[in-house]
């Protein structure tokens, strides 16, 4: 029960956190935030933090090699159910639980770490589950989202191309020929002759 409620506390902290962040979004001035410069600093702090994170990992560890492998079956699992659009939901449901998770995880990686890795990869800053659970769990959310809205697309051009039925005109009735002697008048049908057989016998 302890480790069931650290975890609902730590999914809490987790939500208000994204709620502060998005809050503060407004007060963010984009115009000085997207110039070049700022956008190269972000760039070179990300690429020097992940060649740390990188540089530290033994990578023949077996913890390392089951995760990545993980990540492998989870994108092929998304791509095979690539038709299937309630297993596409499903999944981005556990992936949106899992990102949650990642500081709950960190903790409890830190505290246990000699019975599954070779060396404390779980860091104060995350930067381990940033690199190796967040990013990873991203990248599957996005191929989640796209083929959940591809389907609706499809759909979309299908019932632009279906073709309506066109009515077939009805053939309108014959009228009467009019005989130009008769100026207008109808011209009569003519009745068959009957012939008496008995007048040449």
């Amino acid at each position: 029960m302890a480790t069931l409620n650290a975890y609902v506390d730590s999914l809490k902290l987790e939500l208000d956190k994204y709620a502060v962040v998005l809050k503060n979004l407004s007060k963010i001035n984009w115009k000085t935030f997207l110039t070049p410069e700022n956008l190269l600093s972000i760039k070179e702090k990300f690429c020097a933090d992940a060649q740390k994170t990188f540089e530290g990992v033994v990578w023949n560890d077996k913890f390392i090699m089951v995760l990545c492998m993980i990540h492998a079956l989870i994108i092929i699992e998304i791509i095979q159910d690539r038709k299937s659009y309630f297993k596409q939901i499903l999944h981005f449901i556990l992936l949106t639980v899992l990102s949650l998770s990642s500081s709950f995880l960190n903790t409890l990686g830190a505290d246990n770490w000699n019975r599954f890795a070779s060396k404390n990869y779980f860091d104060k800053n995350g930067k381990f589950m940033l690199y190796f659970l967040n990013i990873p769990v991203l990248i599957e959310l996005i191929l989640c989202l796209v083929r959940i809205l591809a389907p609706s697309k499809k759909k979309n051009r299908k019932s632009k191309n279906v073709k309506k039925p066109v009515k077939k005109a009805k053939p309108e009735p014959k009228k009467p020929v009019k005989d130009q002697k008769t100026k207008g008048n109808v011209k009569p049908e003519k009745k068959p002759v009957k012939i008496n057989r008995k007048k040449f016998n």
